[in-house]
């Protein structure tokens, strides 16, 4: 048994979730012995071409063994939000589009307003940009090779290059490093494995970490009420039911924090927290931002916002002062996600009860 376990180790196979049942196998007798016996097992090259892959065990009939549905999954829950891609940054020319894009924005009502507003006119010129520029980078790297390699053997034949093409290879390797580093940054954000640096070009581990993540994270079934709702659309009805339900303010009763018995600070800390902002604890804190947190319905991670503080700093500060003397934001602003996190590992996830 350890051999085998050490062939699935080795060859990196997936056991696709199941549903269904907990046990593939009863030797049918009045106490029943009942075990897991039978299984899938894909790589992660199956699961590139089928999508997401699940089995479901069925009911047994004539044999002591359950059969199992395997079934495939596209992987398609509606539009994909927008994420900004720090892949991106390495494009040429990309960082002066984001600015010049910043300043063709929208420039009227509060500071709040105007950027978030900015920030919705960049999406949508980034998303253009994106779609004008969407190739395969397996053929970009494949092509730059074949160019790469066509001056090598030119060299070899000949001796020497000539200087204009001696540059332009050394022009096409520069370009090769740079889809390098950026299927690594791809992976990478998707991993978001903080001990790993971006030097690390193991593009395989990332992607394996990635769609691991998928996996995982990935909703088969829902249990309300004794039932179980397997299909998409039904997963996404009784999602979106069950929080405007829960998020209705059926009490509007709110507790009032002046009633608590609170600590209160020292008059210098307290005062500490009145004073204006200033652009230098601004910038400090947005550069400590961590690179590898996901980002927020908006779409952009911390990168967007170290990179292109030189551009943004002057509509960020407005908006602080704004907040500072006006006590104003904007709606938009304090957008966030709601994330389900199982209190068990393969929980029957998620359980959602009325009780």
């Amino acid at each position: 048994m350890n051999y085998f376990n050490n062939l699935i180790q080795e060859l990196s196979l997936i056991e696709p979730t199941l549903s269904g049942a907990e046990f593939t196998w009863t030797n049918g007798r009045n106490q029943p012995i009942m075990a897991k016996l039978d299984r899938f097992l894909v790589n992660q090259e199956w699961i590139d071409i089928y999508g997401n892959t699940s089995g479901r065990i069925l009911p047994r009939t004539t044999s002591d063994h359950s059969p199992i549905l395997l079934e495939t999954d596209p992987e398609n829950w509606g539009p994909k939000p927008f994420r900004f891609e720090e892949e991106w940054l390495l494009e040429k020319g990309f960082k002066d589009k984001l600015n010049t894009w910043w300043q063709e924005g929208p420039a009227s009502g509060t500071a709040c307003f105007i950027f978030s507003k900015k920030l919705k006119y960049v999406k949508n010129k980034i998303k253009a940009w994106a779609a004008d520029n969407r190739t395969s980078r397996e053929e970009e790297k494949n092509s730059l090779l074949e160019e790469i390699k066509k001056l090598d053997i030119e060299e070899e034949q000949q001796g020497s290059l000539l200087t204009t093409d001696g540059l332009k290879r050394d022009r096409l390797k520069e370009q090769y490093e740079i889809k390098v580093r950026q299927e690594i940054i791809h992976w990478k954000q998707r991993a978001r494995y903080k001990w790993i640096s971006e030097g690390d070009g193991n593009t395989k581990f990332f992607h394996g970490i990635a769609s691991a993540h998928r996996r995982r994270n990935r909703i088969s079934s829902i249990t309300v009420e004794n039932e179980t709702i397997i299909d998409k659309e039904g997963i996404i009805r009784t999602f979106t039911d069950f929080y405007q339900d829960l998020y209705n303010d059926h009490d509007p009763c709110r507790p009032y924090p002046r009633a608590l018995p609170l600590k209160s600070l020292a008059t210098p800390a307290a005062e500490s927290l009145v004073l204006p902002f200033i652009e230098e604890e601004i910038e400090t804190t947005i550069q400590s931002l961590p690179a590898d947190k996901a980002p927020g319905p908006d779409g952009f991670t911390s990168a967007f916002y170290k990179e292109g503080w030189t551009f943004l700093k002057e509509d960020i500060k407005k908006m602080f002062e704004d907040f500072y003397n006006n006590g104003i934001t904007a709606t938009s602003m304090g957008a966030t996600f709601i994330t389900l996190i199982p209190k068990k590992m393969e929980p029957p996830r998620p359980l959602i009860s009325d009780q």
